[in-house]
C-alpha cells in the first residue's frame, strides 16, 4: 500500500506539470489516501496522524499555504465515517469519492476566500469542480480495481 501512495504521490506531480491546470486537476494522492484505509482498515487514530503529516508533505512540496493538513483530516475523518456506517459496495464507493473530491474543492475554495487569496467566484468554483472529477474519478476506478486484485 505504500508504494500504492508514493506512486500516486509522484504520479500527481507528473500529470499537474505535463496537462493544463485549467482543465484536469488531479489529486491521486489524496485518491491514494482515501483508498487506502478502504483496503487496509488501520487504526483510526494512525490513519488521522497519517493523514495530518502527509498533508504537511503535501503542502511543502506543492503548494505554499499550508492548507492541506487540515483538509486531509477533515476528508480523511468524513472517510472513516463513512466506511463506518455505509455498506461499502463499487457504487457507494464511488459515489462517495465524488463528493469526497467537491467537498475538498470547496472547502479549499472557500479558505481561499478567507485568507483573501481569492475573490468569490461561482464560475470559478464550478469550473474547478469541472477540472477535478473526471481524471480523479477515471483514477479511483482503475485504483480500485487494481487493489481489487491485489487484495484477492
Amino acid at each position: 500500500m505504500i508504494i500504492y501512495i508514493v506512486i500516486s504521490f509522484v504520479l500527481e506531480n507528473i500529470v499537474s506539470l505535463t496537462l493544463n491546470k485549467n482543465i484536469i486537476i488531479p489529486l491521486f494522492f489524496l485518491i491514494s489516501l482515501l483508498i487506502s484505509y478502504q483496503f487496509k482498515k488501520i487504526d483510526y487514530e494512525k490513519y488521522l496522524i497519517y493523514l495530518v503529516l502527509l498533508g504537511l508533505l503535501y503542502d511543502v512540496i506543492y503548494t505554499n499555504v499550508y492548507i492541506n493538513s487540515l483538509l486531509f483530516l477533515i476528508i480523511g475523518s468524513l472517510n472513516v465515517l463513512y466506511n463506518k456506517y455505509i455498506n461499502n459496495s463499487f457504487l457507494t464507493n464511488t459515489l462517495f469519492y465524488i463528493l469526497a473530491l467537491l467537498c475538498y474543492t470547496l472547502i479549499y475554495y472557500l479558505i481561499y476566500i478567507m485568507l483573501g487569496l481569492n475573490e468569490f467566484n461561482i464560475i470559478v468554483l464550478l469550473k474547478s469542480c469541472i477540472a477535478i472529477l473526471p481524471i480523479n474519478i477515471i483514477y479511483y476506478l482503475l485504483s480500485f480495481v487494481y487493489l481489487k486484485k491485489l487484495e484477492r
